[in-house]
């Protein structure tokens, strides 16, 4: 059997770091390709890459004799460059949203000779399981409002806006955007100062249905817990299966010492 590669394809974020040290066991040799100048330090071999110089990083991925290649971290592209990273994979240019980075994850694999997996393919550990993760245990009444901001998160994903949702109580009232979890936390913080909040708060994540498994799945992190806390938020409820934890135990900590229950369903 031939040895395993990996190349990760590494966007923003802590996630390719952390994704590379889970997933380094199972592989041979491991290669990044670095798409943000700002990456940190990945502790393996990388090398920059740019979408809008595709055939150079296909090139590069084959050369490197990768046998598997997985996309990792938050991928920025502006409306002009998803246009043109569109026509370059043969669309029209008018696709919307994350279209054409999905389109790019189907045909990486014919175009460099290696499989392309999920993170969940290689580091299953990674993932959010079901049942409740951390922080005091569920009522009946927890569980079904973060089943019901579950179900609002995929309605946020089905209009392409974003991966995340808040509710008080069961009344949505607010979606993320183009400016990501983050911000969405910090409007909702500002609506709690002003009154205009609710309560009980739920924050909850659920992967896009019109995405595959490869590219930009939902993901938190110590970060997240902060905003949350900041904001009100007394239960976070992730899907179970899709949704990725960098550093999970300062994730779980975080949670248990803000008394933030930390939920994982299935929608």
């Amino acid at each position: 059997m031939s040895a395993r590669r990996l190349a990760v394809i590494a966007g923003r974020g802590q996630l390719p770091p952390t994704l590379i040290r889970a997933a380094g066991p199972g592989f041979a040799e491991i290669r990044a390709y670095a798409l943000d100048a700002a990456t940190p330090d990945l502790g393996v071999p990388t090398e920059r890459a740019a979408l809008s110089q595709l055939p150079e990083l296909f090139a590069a991925i084959k050369a490197f004799g990768a046998t598997h290649v997985v996309l990792a971290g938050a991928i920025d592209l502006p409306r002009t460059a998803r246009t043109g990273l569109a026509r370059a994979l043969g669309g029209s240019g008018h696709e919307t949203g994350d279209v054409p980075l999905s389109n790019l994850a189907a045909r990486i694999g014919a175009l460099t000779g290696a499989t392309l997996v999920s993170i969940p393919d290689i580091a299953p550990q990674l993932v959010v399981t079901a049942g409740v993760l951390a922080g005091p245990a569920l009522s009946a009444d927890d569980e079904a409002r973060g089943q019901a901001a579950l179900v609002a998160a995929l309605g946020v994903g089905a209009l392409d806006l974003g991966q995340s949702v808040v509710l008080a109580d069961f009344r949505p009232i607010a979606a993320e955007d183009a400016g990501g979890t983050d911000a969405l936390l910090r409007r909702v913080a500002q609506l709690q100062a002003a009154g205009q909040g609710g309560t009980p708060l739920t924050f909850a994540k659920a992967k896009k249905r019109q995405q595959p498994t490869f590219v930009d799945l939902p993901v938190i992190g110590p970060e997240t817990i902060a905003g949350c806390v900041a904001a009100g938020v007394t239960l976070i409820a992730l899907e179970a299966g899709t949704t990725l934890i960098v550093d999970r135990d300062a994730v779980l900590r975080a949670a248990d010492a803000a008394d933030i229950r930390l939920w994982g369903g299935h929608v």
